[in-house]
């Protein structure tokens, strides 16, 4: 075979489109009916489906730290401090425990955690912030009551 130029001589050969269609019926290789054997619609399952799986991925994060926020918070203000007084004096005492780390300290380690609190509400009162004062509705039975 004979090169006219230096630029076909270096271009790759193409592969078999076989290869492409194979990859997509590997990833639909579960679905029903015609989205399992029909290229076309075939493809159109496979990226709806990795679209999906994205978009869970991300969903699933946001949902756990949304988790975190709420037990934290809510452990706080049985002792009677916000969530957000309880983290920025946490930053401001350089204590560095992450919202996942909290919210299980809050749940299984909770003398742990009214120590962690202890130190917020003594740096908000230092700093002369009227955060901690706030009581739980009276009609909220916490640990603290028992």
């Amino acid at each position: 075979m004979v090169f006219l130029t230096a630029v076909k001589l270096l271009r790759q050969p193409v592969p078999d489109p076989w290869w492409k269609r194979h990859r997509i019926f590997q990833l639909s290789k579960y679905f029903y009916g015609r989205r399992r054997n029909c290229y076309g619609v075939a493809f159109r399952a496979v990226h709806k489906s990795l679209e999906q799986a994205r978009y869970v991925r991300k969903k699933k994060a946001s949902d756990f730290r949304q988790l975190c926020i709420l037990r934290i918070h809510s452990a706080a203000l049985e002792h009677g401090i916000p969530y957000n007084a309880l983290i920025s004096n946490m930053l401001k005492c350089n204590i560095a425990l992450n919202r996942p780390m909290l919210a299980q300290l809050a749940i299984y380690e909770p003398r742990t955690f009214k120590s962690l609190v202890d130190v917020c509400k003594t740096k908000s009162i230092e700093d002369g912030i009227d955060t901690v004062n706030r009581l739980p509705p009276p009609h909220v039975i916490t640990r603290g009551m028992l």
